[in-house]
C-alpha cells in the first residue's frame, strides 16, 4: 500500500524525533494539520484536472481526443498541466500556476526535511515553516475556484451547444427508459407509503 502524502511527511518528522531531534514546539499539531490541508487540497486540483481533460475529450470539446479513465489516471501531474496549457493558450496564467502547485507540493511532500530541515531544530523555524505553509493554502485555493470556474464554463458550454451529445456520450442516460429508471422505483415507494 502506497504511503499518503501526509504519511510521508509525518515519517519524515518521526525520523528527527528518532535521532533526538524531538519538536517542542506548540506549533507541531498546527504544522502537521497545515500539510493535510496543503495535501488535500493539491490533490483536488490534481482531480478537477484529471475530470476536466477527460470532460473535455469526452465531448470533443476545444479538439481534445478522446481518452479513457485509465489513460487519463496513468497521466503524471506534469503532463496534465502540458496538455492544459496546449488547450487554454489564453489561461497561460493558470497553467503556469498550477505547474508551481504541483512543484510546491511535490517540494513539500518529497524534500521537505532536506529543504527546511535545519529549521525543524529551533520553535522559531517551526513557526518560520508553519507561516510559509500557511501562505500556501490561499495560493491553492484561488487555483482551485478558477479552475472549477472553467470546469463549469465547459460544461455549460456543452451543454448549451450539443445536448444530444452529451446524452449519447453518457452511457448511464440513455440505457433505461423512465419505467426503468431509479428514479421512477423511488417515487413508486414513496407513493406506496402514502
Amino acid at each position: 500500500m502506497a504511503c499518503t502524502p501526509f504519511c510521508l511527511i509525518h515519517g519524515q518528522l518521526f525520523v528527527y524525533e528518532l535521532f533526538g531531534l524531538r519538536m517542542k514546539s506548540d506549533n507541531d499539531t498546527a504544522i502537521l494539520t497545515t500539510l493535510g490541508e496543503i495535501a488535500l487540497s493539491a490533490h483536488v486540483i490534481e482531480d478537477l484536472l484529471r475530470l476536466h481533460l477527460f470532460d473535455a475529450g469526452r465531448f470533443q470539446a476545444k479538439g481534445v481526443q478522446e481518452r479513457t479513465v485509465s489513460e487519463i489516471q496513468d497521466c503524471h501531474l506534469k503532463d496534465l498541466v502540458s496538455e492544459f496549457k496546449t488547450i487554454y493558450p489564453e489561461h497561460a496564467r493558470l497553467a503556469e500556476g498550477l505547474d508551481l502547485i504541483r512543484q510546491i507540493r511535490n517540494k513539500v511532500f518529497h524534500a521537505f526535511c532536506s529543504d527546511c530541515g535545519r529549521d525543524l531544530l529551533s520553535t522559531e523555524g517551526r513557526d518560520q515553516i508553519h507561516a510559509l505553509l500557511l501562505a500556501i493554502l490561499p495560493l491553492q485555493r484561488r487555483h482551485l475556484k478558477l479552475l472549477q470556474r472553467l470546469h463549469e464554463e465547459l460544461i455549460r458550454e456543452v451543454c448549451k451547444n450539443s445536448f444530444l451529445t452529451v446524452i449519447e456520450k453518457t452511457n448511464d442516460w440513455n440505457a433505461k427508459t423512465v419505467a426503468q429508471s431509479d428514479l421512477h422505483k423511488l417515487v413508486t415507494r414513496l407513493r406506496k407509503l402514502n
